[in-house]
């Protein structure tokens, strides 16, 4: 991730986590 975390994010947008 670049800016919140995947932890978060990762939830939400699976793609987030597979670019960071």
């Amino acid at each position: 991730w670049q800016c919140q975390p995947a932890t978060s994010h990762a939830r939400r947008r699976p793609t987030s986590a597979a670019t960071g």
